[in-house]
């Protein structure tokens, strides 16, 4: 299961964001559009993103993890091949909300929600490890989608990075992944007589779909959404993808305006995308072992001492000691992001925890839109990146100590009897089962 959906997010989340910048430059030119233009295709790529995150957690509370995945995969890179064909901005910025709707159904939320289910006792490593599967993708994607444009042009390049969500990603989902281990591991004979497509009905439609329907602990979505809790964690992710946004799209050009070169700004800046991985996997095994308030609170503020050192670049007497400093930090403590995901499922339980994952990550969406606004208006008044990127430090700061306030909420751990286990007791089918 984890090496499926590891396989499946290399070709779904990297491709569809690291590859946007690729495009610009060639779409500029041949169509004459502005920069704004075409930096409405990211716009629309992140508001869907955010905003499907959101009827994924819905769904996934409701339909198995495997079809929301091979509907997002097939979504996205549909998404990709329309695009390659289009001759205007609005039928590719329409193409690129597709891809950030698909991108949302197939990558973060169904990803928590397969891990809670399948790997509760490492359920941060679990996530650390498919967090590490995505950042190969954002390390390759672009390369990939550069290697295609130089030798066949834009088209052929954006057709080169959808069909691989056709055709690998999706069966991936339809045919691999799955909710939870009991969905997995339905007899033959269901499988047999109940394809693939019956998965579309929400309701169990046999006898042993019905005994198998797990009964999950937590809490139902208007319970949480009374708790201190979950409201905490809203506000965490919020901050914490805020001083990303600020950060991550200014980097380039603040590095530029200490003196870097454009080539050498990209290679900083696509150097901590390979880092992600294999910090992702340690904050994961770290949150497992240290407990996930310590491990947040730690990761977060590291962020924050990059910050710090890449605005510590400035001075030049410093040599490329801060740099190096803020690509190693960045690159290895961004990976505490999985922290989250647990810290959900630890407070709230798992009964609604898709639509749970799915306000969450709204909530980040949202808050990643507006660092980058933020910093870029302190820009405008001020003539530095400086106050922007302070503000970011403090964010994670603040981040990391609201983890502290999280506990889990009454009644998180309490299993209630479902309609199906009523309906289930009352013919006497658990009992001759």
């Amino acid at each position: 299961m984890l090496i499926s959906l590891t396989i499946a997010e290399i070709f779904l989340f990297g491709p569809s964001i690291s590859t946007l910048g690729v495009f610009f430059n060639p779409l500029i030119r041949q169509f004459g559009w502005s920069h704004a233009q075409v930096s409405e295709l990211a716009s629309s790529c992140e508001l869907l993103l955010g905003l499907v995150s959101l009827l994924a957690g819905y769904l996934l509370d409701r339909f198995d993890a495997g079809l929301i995945v091979a509907v997002g995969a097939a979504l996205a890179g549909i998404g990709f091949v329309a695009a390659a064909r289009c001759n205007s901005l609005h039928a590719m910025v329409l193409c690129y909300a597709m891809i950030g709707a698909g991108t949302a159904l197939a990558t973060h939320v169904p990803m928590a929600v397969v891990a809670a289910n399948w790997f509760s006792h490492r359920f941060a490593l679990a996530i650390g490890i498919l967090t590490a599967g995505m950042s190969l993708g954002l390390a390759l994607a672009p390369r990939f989608a550069t290697a295609v444009l130089l030798h066949a042009g834009w088209r052929a390049a954006m057709t080169a990075v959808g069909l691989p969500m056709l055709f690998i990603a999706a069966p991936i989902g339809l045919f691999m992944v799955r909710s939870t281990p009991a969905a997995a591991s339905t007899p033959a004979r269901i499988e047999t007589s109940s394809r693939w497509w019956h998965r579309l009905a929400p309701t169990p439609s046999t006898e042993a779909q019905l005994v198998s329907k797990p009964a999950l602990p937590g809490l139902d979505v208007g319970e949480a959404l009374r708790t201190l809790s979950f409201w905490l964690l809203v506000a965490i992710n919020f901050l914490y993808m805020a001083g990303v946004g600020a950060v991550y799209f200014h980097t380039i050009p603040y590095l530029i305006s200490i003196g870097y070169a454009a080539t050498t700004a990209a290679v900083i800046f696509g150097a901590k995308a390979f880092l992600l991985g294999p910090g992702s996997i340690l904050m994961g095994a770290l949150s497992d072992r240290r407990g996930t308030k310590p491990t947040l609170l730690a990761g977060f503020t590291l962020i924050a001492a990059g910050v710090v050192a890449l605005l510590m670049a400035r001075n030049l007497s410093f040599g490329i000691a801060p740099v190096v400093a803020y690509v190693m930090l960045w690159g290895i403590f961004m990976g505490t992001n999985v922290v989250l995901p647990v810290m959900l499922a630890q407070s709230q339980g798992r009964r609604r925890y898709g639509t749970l994952m799915g306000i969450v990550t709204l909530a980040g969406a949202f808050g990643q839109g507006c660092g980058p606004y933020t910093v870029g208006r302190l820009l405008d008044l001020t003539g530095s990146y400086v106050p922007g990127f302070e503000l970011a430090a403090a964010a994670f700061v603040l981040s990391g100590g609201l983890g502290l306030l999280v506990f889990p909420a009454p009644g998180h751990d309490r299993v209630r009897a479902s309609a199906w286990d009523g309906l289930a007791l009352g013919e006497g089918r658990i009992g001759s089962a």
